[in-house]
This record gives structure tokens, sequence and C-alpha cells, in this order.
């Protein structure tokens, strides 16, 4: 190969040419991220209980979603999260199945639950996408 490009030097700067007009052909279509893109999987359940707390909020609202929930085709893990005044739920779907029918599911058995108390608000149910975090700040005082 060096004999060659030796005993021909045009061919090493067509060569040439040719490897930087492929590698600026690509150029606009490479991925410039810093993080992967990673497609989302989670759903999450808001449900709002004025005046609870979080013993009421398990009993009421996370035991509920829990049995509702479980005939959802495609989930993978259920996390319910008992906070004052508040319950969040995270449903993860498996893999392979499509988000859009997954969170139209979860959607279907939430609004289908009638058994909550008479205080529940009714529930925000979001598609969990990732971001890139770029800054926190946290601010505290006594």
């Amino acid at each position: 190969m060096i004999r060659f490009f030796a005993s021909h030097p045009t061919a090493a700067n067509v060569m040439m040419l040719a490897i930087i007009t492929m590698g600026l052909a690509a150029l606009p279509k490479l991925q410039r991220d810093t993080f992967p893109v990673i497609p989302a999987s989670e759903v999450e359940i808001r449900v709002s209980y004025p005046g609870a707390t979080p013993e009421e909020i398990e009993d009421a609202v996370c035991q509920r979603l829990e049995d509702a929930l479980d005939s959802v085709a495609g989930l993978r893990e259920l996390r319910c999260d008992a906070r004052e005044n508040i319950a969040i739920a995270t449903a993860q779907k498996t893999e392979g199945t499509d988000l859009d029918t997954f969170f139209n599911d979860v959607k279907a058995q939430v609004d289908a639950i009638t058994r909550f108390p008479d205080k529940v608000e009714k529930a925000s149910i979001t598609k969990l996408e990732r971001t890139a975090n770029v800054a926190s700040i946290a601010i505290t005082a006594n």
C-alpha cells in the first residue's frame, strides 16, 4: 500500500480529500448530547388528600392504587410514597411496552377507582421524561 501511494502521489491526496468530505458530510448528523438519550419508561400518579397523615394516605390511597394497577399489562414495578397531604406513585413499564398504551392503561385504571375518601382530589397522571440537570440550588434558613 505504501509502494502504491509512493508511486502515485495524487492518489494519497484524493483519498485525503475523500475522507475530509465524508467527515464534513457526517458532521451535521453527529449527536452532541452530554447524556445519552433514554426514552421515558415511568408514569407518575400524584393524589392529594388534604389534612391526611402518611398512615391515612397509605391506607386510603396507596393500597387502592396498588390494587387497581396490578392488572395493568406491562407493569414492571409500582412504588407509592405516602407523604403528608399527598401520595406519589411511580409505575414503571417493562421493556418493549409502548409508553402511550401503558400511560392510557394506567390513566384508565386510576380514573376507575371509586373507593377514595371524599376529600381526595382528582389524580394527576404524567409521563416522567428524563432531563439533564444543569444546576441545582438549595436555599435553607432557620
